[in-house]
């Protein structure tokens, strides 16, 4: 049998196609050793991602993160003034409150005293027509019965020739205290019947 030889026919690869691989090889080759040391210098506390993607992303510049910052300052300022505001009339409309009900407190004592003294000078009115048409001596025993501020109010209602009477029978030490406690009350009286009429 005769020998046979195979003759190859593929060429070798061409100068560019061998080029290519090198650098392939190359690169790939650099960027392990990169991502070993990359590895290594974040294991001992060196920020490389941080740095790189810094890098890759930058920040905004300089002068938009002023601007930002700036409008945000100016906006806090003008909330923190508007809550500034709105505390001080907080506090206005409190204390504005506290006026108003301290007066209407007042208000309402003063109509209940007046009313008081309405009441009371009509009891004396009535009590004084009554004490007028007894005997004084009779008249007079009953004026010390009573209390002693609403005798000297009873005292004040009357005519001053029928207290007279009246007082004449009554012992001396009364009378007198009566007749002063009678001055002092004349004047309330005479406002209640100021008032009286008037309403």
């Amino acid at each position: 049998m005769a020998n046979t030889t195979t003759v190859s026919t593929e060429r070798p690869p061409s100068l560019f196609k061998r080029l290519l691989i090198w650098i392939l090889l190359a690169v790939v080759g650099l960027l392990a050793a990169a991502g070993i040391i990359g590895g290594a210098l974040e294991y001992v506390g060196v920020p490389v991602i941080k740095t790189v993607t810094d890098w890759v992303m930058p920040l905004p510049k300089k002068h938009e993160t002023a601007a930002t910052a700036n409008s945000q300052n100016a906006l806090s300022s003008q909330i923190a003034v508007q809550v500034a505001e709105n505390h001080s009339l907080e506090n206005q409309l409190s204390l504005d409150t506290q006026k108003l009900q301290s007066l209407k407190a007042e208000v309402k004592k003063l109509v209940a005293e007046q009313g008081v003294q309405v009441t009371d000078h009509a009891a004396a009115e009535t009590e004084a027509n009554i004490l007028v048409q007894m005997d004084p001596q009779k008249a007079a025993a009953v004026l010390e019965n009573m209390k002693f501020t609403a005798a000297a109010r009873t005292i004040a209602v009357m005519q001053a020739s029928d207290s007279g009477q009246i007082l004449a029978d009554v012992p001396p030490q009364l009378a007198s205290k009566l007749i002063a406690a009678a001055a002092l009350d004349e004047k309330p009286t005479v406002s209640a019947n100021t008032n009286s009429a008037t309403s």
